[in-house]
Order: structure tokens, then C-alpha cells, then sequence
């Protein structure tokens, strides 16, 4: 009894702090995830937010937004995330420009980047034997968790629109699968976990 007694104390102790420390984030503390104990507002990703047609509206289309940065350099915050995910993967960071090759018809009609596993769409390029274009998981991680400042990224985010504005939850990309606890992308094929 007494085990068991420490044991839910150790428990409520931990979900206090795990509490405060959200609040201390200015993050607001989760009564409810979407996907898994709530309906999933966003049940095929990232496309569920990025939908305007405005290259310039940091909810660009991933089609519009490559379009663009095939014309012109992407803006400087995803230029930082760039560079610093190519660093950590042991690739020459300078290679990048900011300016995305033209993906061509690869994605015409598309908003969904493919099947990692497979090497389709983005990870023809974006893959792990490719050291100098940077792995789209972590590029993903600063810009959506990260505060751009002085030219770097910092974390954890306090001003990240992800985070602060829409709750930066996980299962706006991602999806548990609550029988074994693995996360797959919601934009690649079901049958897919995270490379």
C-alpha cells in the first residue's frame, strides 16, 4: 500500500511539473491532444494549414512555396534552418543559397511530399546519403519549435507562431498509433513510420 501510495505521489509530482513548466513556457498546458483524445482537426497534416496560394504568407502552400524559392531565395529564417540541419548532418552548409531547385512535374498537383522509404518527391533529395540538403525532420523541428534570433535558431520556442498561435502540437504532423506508440508522418503512407 505504501508503494503504491509514493508511487501516484511520484506521479501527481511529475504532472505538476510537467505543468509548470509548460506555464513557465507561456505554453498553454494540454487538457486535451489532438488525434488522440479529440477529434484531429488536421488529419492529413501539414496541407490542413498550409493552403493559401499567397507565396508569401508563412501558410504558403509547400507547392507555392517551392515554386517561389525556385525564383527567389527563401526567406531568412528557413535559409538559417537549412544551414544549421546540413551542419548537424556533417554536410558543408554553404552550399546552401536559399534558392530551391525546380521540382518539375515530381509534384504537380501534389501537396504531399512522398514516401521516404521509397526516395519519392522531396526524398529524392532529402534523404540521409545526401549530407548537403538538409533532412527534412530536423529542418522541420527548428522552424516549427524554434525562435529564429540573430540569425540562428534558438529553442524551445516562446515566439514561435507554431507554438504560441496553434499550440505547436505534435499531432498537427504527426499521428500516434496508440497500439504500440509509433509516430508517422500523416503525410506519408500509413503503412510508413518516421525514417
Amino acid at each position: 500500500m505504501r508503494k503504491t501510495l509514493l508511487l501516484l505521489l511520484g506521479a501527481a509530482l511529475v504532472v505538476v511539473a510537467v505543468g509548470a513548466g509548460l506555464t513557465a513556457l507561456q505554453v498553454p498546458v494540454p487538457k486535451e491532444i489532438p488525434g488522440v483524445n479529440f477529434k484531429d482537426p488536421w488529419p492529413n497534416g501539414c496541407v490542413d494549414c498550409h493552403t493559401s496560394t499567397d507565396p508569401k504568407s508563412k501558410l504558403a502552400k509547400i507547392t507555392v512555396q517551392l515554386d517561389n524559392w525556385s525564383k527567389n531565395a527563401a526567406p531568412d529564417h528557413v535559409i538559417a534552418a537549412a544551414k544549421a540541419a546540413v551542419t548537424a548532418q556533417g554536410g558543408n552548409a554553404t552550399k546552401i543559397t536559399g534558392k530551391h531547385p525546380t521540382a518539375g512535374a515530381m509534384y504537380k498537383g501534389k501537396d504531399i511530399p512522398g514516401d521516404p522509404a521509397k526516395k519519392t518527391e522531396c526524398f529524392m533529395c532529402h534523404n540521409p546519403a545526401n549530407k548537403d540538403i538538409p533532412q527534412l525532420d530536423y529542418m522541420l523541428y527548428l522552424l516549427k519549435y524554434g525562435d529564429f534570433q540573430g540569425g540562428k535558431f534558438v529553442t524551445p520556442a516562446t515566439k514561435n507562431e507554431f507554438v504560441t498561435k496553434y499550440g505547436g502540437w505534435c499531432t498537427a504532423c504527426h499521428a500516434l498509433e496508440v497500439k504500440d506508440g509509433a509516430l508517422t508522418g500523416k503525410m506519408l503512407p500509413k503503412k510508413g513510420k518516421e525514417p
